[in-house]
Parts: structure tokens; sequence; C-alpha cells
């Protein structure tokens, strides 16, 4: 269960990772003409990154140990990472 545990943080810091620079790796520099990607793009990735922090939730919530007290930091965290996916979703388009 530990390393169940361990595997599913480790995936969501990745996804978490990814999904944070998809943005970044689309910017343009300031002086280049070309327009920038739609910001739409990224959207489908937060969607997705704010499921399976949903889902991360849900398997803290119902692990059987606490793990010496990181399992209650984990959750905090994930509960930290859902309210600022949601406001990354609930951003202003115009501002990106």
């Amino acid at each position: 269960m530990k390393k169940n545990l361990s595997l599913l943080l480790a995936s969501l810091v990745i996804a978490g990772a990814v999904t944070l620079t998809v943005p970044f790796l689309h910017a343009q520099p300031a002086n280049n003409p070309t327009p920038k990607p739609p910001v739409m793009e990224a959207t489908p990735a937060m969607h997705a990154a704010l499921k399976d922090l949903q889902h991360a939730r849900e398997a803290l919530i119902h692990a059987r140990k606490a793990f010496g007290g990181h399992r209650v930091a984990a959750l905090k965290a994930v509960d930290q990472a859902i309210v600022e996916v949601k406001e990354g979703i609930a951003y202003p388009e115009e501002k990106h």
C-alpha cells in the first residue's frame, strides 16, 4: 500500500508538472510576430489533471493507515492542487 501511495503521488507530481509546463512550451518570444497558439489547448489537460487529482483524493481518503501523517499531508496537498487547477480553468482567457 505504501508503494502504491508513493507511485500515486509521484504520478501526480509528474502530471502536474506536465500540465503546468504545457502553456510555457507554446509561448512565443515577445519580438516574434508569429501568433500564439490558442490557449484552449491547455483546457483538456487541466480538466484531465483535475479528474486525476479527484481520484487521488478519493484514494487517500480510503487509505487504511495514516502512514505517519504523510497521508494527511498528501491529502492537504491534493486539496490545494485541486483549488489551483480549478482556478486555472476559470482564469480569463484574455489573460493567458
